[in-house]
């Protein structure tokens, strides 16, 4: 059930950013400055950084694993914290590993499929199908990052973009810039994204997207410092948003198939009599007109 708010309400909304560049122009030194950060390390980068008296107390954990990323999501959206850290920023450092590993698992599950059907590995590719597989998880990592109620800095990797050009008689490869090596539609979800490098020795970055009058795109700050950006967090009555794409997909598919079934649904109706509750609290409660329409499952629906 849809509701309409005005834009006149603000929200609060804390700072969501991307940031990526070559390998040693600054971008972990600038996440690890952010307030109270609890970063997960796909690479190892955050090693040369610790036990450094110049470096405020962060917290890490190494993983290069979505699922497990999302289980401490979801325990911090539901307390607040996880494993007793109760952190202001969330740090996935670097979203590239994850995006790679992401790939590596579709190809590998593509090359088990060829080996069960007894067809040529090497030849094995990842089917069109299986792309949704392999994306799903960055999909609700995305939706979960945005609705937190703590700042959000990715890093990735930079990688060069190419444009045909003649040279005489021949057709070469020209790089005419750099892109974050990311799954395509992450960069969409960041209010503001930066590309970090050096130049004459000096930490610079471009801003290549924002949503925020003070940064325009195009535009260079040297020495960049989280402090630079802290304004830029909103504040409201009421916590920002980003629609759950995931439920959305679920939903969009259809009911869940233990409501096609009479007797469950009518266990379902004795389970609500049983705690006081009426088809129109189901209904708030899942946001949509008839719960029996449900897209959860019997667990899900139950919490």
């Amino acid at each position: 059930m849809l509701t309409f708010t005005s834009s006149t309400t603000p929200v609060r909304r804390k700072i969501k950013m991307l940031v990526y560049g070559a390998p040693g122009v600054g971008k972990t030194h600038f996440i690890a400055n952010a307030p109270t950060p609890l970063v997960f390390d796909t690479e190892g980068s955050t090693d040369t950084f610790r036990g450094r008296a110049d470096i405020p107390e962060f917290h890490v954990a190494k993983t290069a694993q979505t699922r497990e990323i999302l289980d401490a999501l979801d325990k911090i959206k539901q307390t607040g914290q996880v494993q007793g850290i109760t952190p202001e920023t969330i740090v996935i450092d670097s979203f590239s590993i994850l995006w790679h590993m992401r790939r590596e698992a579709g190809e590998r599950k593509a090359e088990r499929i060829a080996i069960s059907e007894k067809k040529n590995v090497d030849t094995a590719k990842v089917s069109y199908y299986d792309w949704s597989w392999v994306k799903r998880p960055l999909l609700r990592m995305y939706t979960a990052l945005v609705n937190l109620q703590t700042h959000v800095i990715m890093t990735a990797h930079e990688k060069p973009v190419y444009e045909e050009v003649k040279k005489g008689s021949q057709t070469v490869l020209k790089i005419t810039g750099y892109e974050p090596d990311v799954e395509r539609r992450s960069e969409y979800v960041f209010d503001i994204v930066l590309r970090f490098f050096v130049e004459n020795g000096k930490r610079k970055a471009t801003v290549m997207k924002s949503r925020f009058p003070k940064f325009e795109p195009g535009q260079v700050i040297e020495n960049p410092t989280w402090s630079m950006f802290a304004e830029l967090e909103s504040t409201g009555t009421e916590d920002a948003q980003a629609p759950d794409l995931d439920l959305a997909a679920e939903q969009e598919a259809g009911p869940a198939s233990w409501t096609r079934h009479p007797d469950n649904v009518k266990t379902a109706e004795r389970y609500l009599n049983d705690h006081g509750l009426s088809d129109e609290d189901a209904n708030e409660a899942l946001g949509i007109d008839d719960w029996r329409q449900t897209a959860l499952d019997s667990a899900a629906w139950k919490a």
